[in-house]
């Protein structure tokens, strides 16, 4: 399966829908002489940007439908406390859970975990099981899990999450993303004054939130 065609199913439109968007600079990618590049924070990137938002898109699932272990009970999207749509499937050994559409589509959920732990050592299982419980509490608390120091996407012009170049006006335009709503920071002349005030946002809308992740990750290893 192509890049594109991988996308277009995950978007539930058209090859020539994605194209269009790679061409477009809306998805961020790199043509090759293979085909196109793009990376997975390309497009959740796309789907977190406002314009998708206000206009969301429908991810197609349908029940009965496999993802690795996983079967779809109930396709109709749910907004989890991140923000996420999932679905209600349910792994071969019988437990059901609501699992993000987006890790369905892209494999990065195949199953509840239980094909690993049964070949997995005590203390494999002891270390998987603290860590899922360390992660559904930071989800509980509608956290997610890191907010500083995040992997920049390899297609940034910038070089810095955040910060982008706008075009039409000749200048470095700097955001950051709360609770699922863009806030913008201002046009910029100078790349470093865009990044200054990225981190400088970071340390107001971000800092809080991962001492409270944190708070928690320490908390249940003491247990």
């Amino acid at each position: 399966m192509s890049r594109v065609t991988e996308i277009a199913r995950i978007l539930g439109c058209t090859e020539s829908n994605v194209c269009y968007l790679l061409r477009r600079g809306r998805i961020k990618g790199k043509k090759t002489s293979a085909g196109w590049m793009v990376s997975d924070e390309a497009v959740q990137e796309y789907l977190a940007s406002p314009k998708v938002q206000l206009h969301p898109i429908k991810l197609k699932l349908h029940k009965g439908q496999k993802f690795g272990y996983w079967t779809v009970l109930n396709p109709d999207a749910e907004r989890s406390k991140s923000g996420q749509r999932t679905a209600l499937v349910r792994c071969i050994c019988g437990k059901t859970k609501r699992v993000s559409i987006i890790d369905l589509l892209y494999g990065h959920s195949r199953s509840c975990g239980c094909r690993r732990a049964e070949n997995s050592s005590p203390g494999q299982q002891e270390g998987r099981e603290k860590g899922q419980k360390i992660m559904n509490q930071i989800h509980q608390a509608g956290l997610s899990p890191v907010y500083l120091d995040r992997r920049t996407n390899r297609n940034s012009r910038s070089g810095h999450t955040g910060v982008c170049w706008r075009e039409n006006m000749q200048k470095y335009y700097a955001y950051i993303m709360v609770n699922r709503k863009q806030i913008s920071l201002g046009l910029y002349t100078e790349l470093d004054d865009a990044i200054v005030a990225r981190k400088a946002a970071e340390e107001k809308y971000f800092r809080p939130r991962q001492e409270r992740v944190d708070a928690i990750k320490k908390g249940m290893v003491k247990d």
